[in-house]
């Protein structure tokens, strides 16, 4: 995989990382679950990209030296946190619909789970 294709995927990744993390929390200050929803779409559509992504071995891990971890190894566990996400984020719209009183925690989960991905790709694109 090709250098601008990897920058594009993890920029993409990121913006929509702030995106989903940005529409949860408005949504929970202002107590509106349409945005609720519009951001766990937005973290399914990202974990979509990014099971497409692994799926497609669009990104080939080099042999590891000197012990240290390539950055196509990290790129890998990324984009499998992004497709946790996106499973979170299904759960809790499951949970939503069925007005389970744990869909608020699913969030802090989601929300969490995202900052920590979100710090990940921007360290990945800084290096």
């Amino acid at each position: 995989m090709n250098q601008t294709l990897i920058s594009n995927f993890t920029y993409l990744s990121q913006v929509a990382l702030f995106a989903g993390i940005a529409v949860l929390i408005f949504a929970w200050v202002e107590k509106k679950e349409q945005l609720e929803k519009i951001g766990h779409v937005l973290f399914i559509l990202l974990g979509v990209l990014a099971a497409w992504i692994l799926a497609s071995g669009q990104i080939v891990v080099p042999e590891i030296i000197d012990g240290q971890l390539p950055k196509e190894a990290r790129l890998i566990s990324f984009f499998t946190g992004l497709v946790v996400t996106a499973i979170l984020a299904a759960v809790a719209i499951v949970l939503k619909i069925k007005k389970s009183k744990y869909s608020n925690w699913i969030n802090v989960i989601i929300g969490l789970v995202a900052l920590l991905l979100f710090f990940m790709v921007y360290e990945l694109i800084k290096a």
